[in-house]
């Protein structure tokens, strides 16, 4: 998914995610045939995994603009929101942070 946006991304853009995540999840979601989990809100969705920003952000030299951010939604999902940017002297150092060195992104 990030690939896909990110090839629209200009230059000096800005890629703007927000979507329901298996981050900070008190234990793992099944995942169906399509590729989503259903929730405890009783509605399924596509879940953003740890490893795709990652993956993404080598793959298309994308940088985190602020640091990825989780919120609880009443115990039935997490929302994460991601921004990102191809821009390097926009992106925030964030030293240990980066995908490669941050133990939320493996």
């Amino acid at each position: 998914m990030i690939d896909g946006l990110s090839s629209f991304l200009n230059p000096t853009g800005t890629l703007f995610i927000r979507m329901t995540s298996d981050f900070a999840v008190p234990k793992p979601y099944e995942v169906n045939k399509d590729g989503r989990s259903e929730l405890p809100d009783v509605t399924e969705r596509y879940l953003l995994s740890k490893k795709e920003p990652s993956g993404a952000m080598t793959r298309n030299r994308l940088y985190f603009v602020e640091p990825l951010k989780t919120i609880n939604v009443n115990d039935e999902r997490r929302m994460s929101t991601i921004v990102l940017t191809k821009n390097e002297s926009i992106g925030l150092d964030l030293g240990w942070l980066a995908p490669n060195q941050n133990p939320m992104m493996k």
